[in-house]
């Protein structure tokens, strides 16, 4: 149950960034974060997946 909340408050937080912070920018800002933010996710779903045994032995 808290992992679901935690991932739920996750995509809230990324939802705010992507659809409201990155609408500010100009153009060339913008691109940098969406490709920035990108490879960040895409690091942190390797390492979920790859280390997900040992997060469920911690909680």
């Amino acid at each position: 149950m808290m992992r679901l909340g935690g991932i739920a408050l996750l995509g809230i937080a990324i939802s705010k960034i992507l659809l409201y912070d990155l609408w500010s920018l100009g153009t060339l800002y913008r691109i940098i974060s969406s490709i920035s933010s990108g490879t960040v996710f895409l690091v942190i779903s390797y390492n979920y997946q790859k280390y997900k045994d040992k997060i469920r032995e911690i909680v």
